[in-house]
């Protein structure tokens, strides 16, 4: 069988746990999904931005948001 393009990468700033989020994929030790963090890039937020407004995330957890969803 082939391997998907998700299991050659890490994520790991990337967690999922059913009695968090409802189980959806979030950013490592917050409650911020990846959903979320791909929602604020499509409304036009840059990473700086974001990174300011949310100081638990770092430009690479946003990076590897991207990549997870990618």
């Amino acid at each position: 069988m082939a391997k998907t393009e998700h299991e050659d990468m890490t994520f790991d700033r990337i967690a999922t746990d059913p009695a968090i989020c409802l189980g959806k994929p979030r950013v490592r030790g917050t409650r911020i999904t990846v959903e979320f963090v791909l929602k604020l890039l499509r409304n036009g937020c840059a990473v700086d931005e974001i990174v300011s407004d949310y100081p638990e995330l770092t430009a690479a957890d946003i990076s590897q948001c991207v990549a997870f969803r990618g």
